[in-house]
């Protein structure tokens, strides 16, 4: 049971450093594009 739970929490975690990368690379690319547009 507990070696579940540390799997699930595993997994979560993965989720949440996908997620974060993801908008950070949004974030990037959005702030690259508007320079480059009003530059």
């Amino acid at each position: 049971m507990k070696q579940e739970a540390i799997s699930i929490i595993f997994d979560l975690e993965i989720v949440v450093h996908l997620v974060f990368d993801y908008k950070c690379e949004a974030l990037t690319f959005s702030a690259t594009f508007l320079y480059k547009f009003f530059v």
